[in-house]
């Protein structure tokens, strides 16, 4: 058999080589579904142990798990450890931390219950 008898498939475009690498085998329809799926506050795996006994680094790693990392370093500035987290009002995150109205929302709902 000759070299042009050979019946090769085209090599599929880079970004959908990209898109195959990053996500798998699932179908359009399981990734939009998981992308709308309401998040709930067991979705965020937290740091160990009740939230009054994280330290700034457990805060820090649930502010990025909530994809709020972005927002980290004025926790660290300011010490927020656990215990100090539970009793910030949605008005402190905004006015001393720097979150949106929305961010604060989404930190105090996802906190883990005690």
């Amino acid at each position: 058999m000759t070299q042009a008898a050979k019946s090769v498939a085209p090599a599929p475009p880079p970004a959908a080589q990209a898109a195959q690498t990053i996500l798998g085998n699932a179908s359009p329809e399981t990734i939009v579904e998981s992308a709308v799926a309401p998040a709930s506050a067991s979705a965020v795996p937290a740091p160990g142990g009740p939230v009054s006994a994280w330290k700034v680094d457990d805060v820090v790693r649930f502010l990025e798990d909530l994809q709020l990392g972005h927002v980290a370093k004025k926790f660290v500035e300011d010490a927020v450890d656990g215990a100090m987290l539970l009793n910030l009002s949605d008005e402190d995150l905004v006015s001393e931390l720097g979150l949106s109205k929305l961010q604060a929302k989404k930190v105090k709902q996802r906190l883990p219950a005690a």
